[in-house]
Formats: structure tokens, sequence, C-alpha cells
């Protein structure tokens, strides 16, 4: 009879229990704010009220949020799955700035070469700057 109702609560347990990888001591979430400020390329400081530090506490928060949602069921994806698709978004926003900046800076190039803005002739001058820097 024991060994039966032993084997009931085993069942019972393992159909109802849900192995999820909670972050109870709040490292995973310390973890993503952290690599989100080194990626946005702010310096790491032991100064309250720097931007270290709000950057740190603002990504913390939205760490925190992740797993909250991971915790309620209502997210299968917590901090640190999250951190991955987050860098990549940053990396993205990073490459499409050095894109604007490269474009800007053969549009300078050709007008102090004397091309004027707006004429089809600097036009050609911007891209082939352009073509030329990304080779």
């Amino acid at each position: 009879m024991k060994n039966l109702l032993g084997i009931v609560i085993l069942i019972a347990l393992t159909n109802f229990a849900e192995a999820k990888d909670y972050d109870w001591t709040g490292k995973r979430a310390m973890k993503y704010a952290k690599t989100m400020c080194l990626a946005l390329g702010v310096k790491e400081e032991n100064i309250k009220n720097s931007p270290w530090y709000q950057c740190w506490r603002q990504n913390f928060a939205v760490a925190q949020e992740y797993e909250k949602q991971y915790a309620k069921g209502n997210s299968n994806t917590h901090s640190g799955d999250y951190l991955k698709s987050d860098l990549q978004k940053i990396k993205k926003k990073k490459n499409n700035k050095i894109k604007k900046i490269d474009i800007n800076q053969a549009k300078k190039t050709c007008i102090n070469l004397g091309f004027v803005a707006g004429t089809e002739k600097f036009a050609d001058c911007s891209l082939k700057i352009i073509k030329m820097k990304s080779q």
C-alpha cells in the first residue's frame, strides 16, 4: 500500500512539475545588465549615478522583467535568451550608424574635391568613394 501511494505521488509530481530554469540568485539578470552596457560602449565605473550605473540599473530592470514574465509562464524566454537577440539588435544599430557615417564622409570628401551637392557627378563621386572604402 505504501509503495502504491509512493508511486502515485511520484507520478503526480513528475506530471505537474515544470523543469524551468529560474534565476533565483539574480546572476543571469546581472550578467544581462553588464553585457548590455558593455555592448553599448558604456565605460564600467563604480561611481553612483555615473553613466555606467544608470545603464546597469536600467538594463537590470529590463532583465528582471524578462525573468518575471518567464517565472509567471507568460514567456518561454528568460533574460539569458533575450541577451543574444538584444546584442544582435545593438550590433545591427552600430553597423547602420557606421554606414551612415561612411556616406556622410564620402559626401564631404566629394564637396572638398569641388563637386556640387545634388548633381549627377556629385552622386557618382560619392558612390565611387563608398565602393572604394567597402573593398
